[in-house]
């Protein structure tokens, strides 16, 4: 080799180590692990777990795998199953599970994990929940350049095209207030992720409908536009129900429960966004995408695509790529 070319092999080593020390995998995953009293409120809860496990941990493609570092906010990880056999694939792996406990999941369905190193987790509860106590998790990660990156995990109400759950607009509003506060600090780096059920992309904003716009245009817009945050804009649709046979062919008890709320069995026909990445300005983002799109092959009646497989939950995930220098 020419004493020209080795210097430029090293230097090129050097600058390829840097940018993968400093790359870290963002995702947001909604896995639809939910049951009421041994019903499944999402098809196949219990044969979709193995599919979600392999997919995340141990598939060499899993987004996970794609940078040196990462950490995701999982919602609806609702049963004990679900939160055991995660938490164990990802201990075995060396990740960080938190909450560790199942008491601290079981009712808001909230599950962050990372190979980042994890210095604390405070569980936040809104003031307003109804059929399940949701909140939101603020990890304290410390970074490979020894700096540290809150990471907040949530998952809101869910309110109809057409009108508004006053609920929800409360969950928005207080964490609304929270970043507000928390983003005051314009040198702290921030992640937030979650299914928000709500969006810029959304029936009611797309509509003008309103009452129900009132989530996105007067909660979190401003947001965005008073604080050093931005969302992450992905191409697509984390609530398809062109493409996720779970989303178009809800359980019967969802259909009731549609029924009687809404006065029609299935979901309004639209596919949203509504699963989001929120990342302060002092973070570089690129390859944001959806994720865990894939459907695999398992016995799910009545819920397999045109190649006879089945999505791994009703949500596709989202990713992004940081750089944390």
């Amino acid at each position: 080799m020419s004493r020209i070319l080795k210097p430029l092999l090293f230097a090129a080593l050097i600058v390829t180590s840097l940018i993968s020390y400093s790359a870290t995998t963002v995702v947001s995953f909604n896995i639809a692990q939910l049951k009421k009293r041994g019903i499944d409120l999402v098809p196949c809860t219990n044969k979709r777990l193995p599919a979600i496990i392999d997919r995340m941990f141990f598939d060499k493609n899993s987004p996970l795998k794609k940078n040196d570092n990462f950490v995701i906010g999982l919602q609806e990880v609702f049963t004990k199953k679900a939160f055991d056999r995660i938490s164990e694939a990802a201990k075995e792996l060396g990740y960080f599970v938190f909450p560790k406990d199942y008491h601290f999941v079981r009712n808001s369905g909230l599950l962050t994990i990372s190979n980042l190193a994890h210095l604390y987790t405070t569980k936040i509860e809104f003031n307003e929940a109804k059929y399940v106590k949701k909140s939101f998790l603020h990890s304290r990660l410390m970074g490979k350049d020894g700096k540290m990156l809150h990471f907040i995990n949530t998952h809101t109400e869910y309110s109809p095209a057409d009108k508004v759950n006053g609920k929800h607009l409360s969950q928005i509003k207080q964490l609304s207030e929270y970043m507000n506060e928390l983003t005051q600090d314009p040198y702290k780096r921030i992640i937030m992720v979650g299914d928000f059920n709500s969006g810029p992309t959304t029936y009611a904003v797309k509509h003008d409908i309103t009452e129900s716009n009132r989530l996105w245009s007067q909660n979190f817009a401003p947001l965005l536009e008073n604080s050093n945050m931005e969302r992450i804009e992905i191409e697509g649709h984390s609530w398809d129900l062109k493409r996720n046979t779970l989303a178009r062919k809800p359980v019967f008890a969802i259909k009731m429960f549609n029924l009687i709320k809404e006065g029609r069995t299935g979901w309004i026909k639209i596919s949203e966004m509504v699963d989001h990445l929120f990342v302060s300005n002092n973070l570089s983002y690129y390859d944001q995408s959806l994720a865990f799109t894939e459907h695999h092959k398992f016995k799910c009646r009545g819920r397999a695509d045109e190649d006879g497989k089945v999505p791994l939950s009703d949500h596709y995930g989202v990713m992004a790529t940081l750089d944390l220098f």
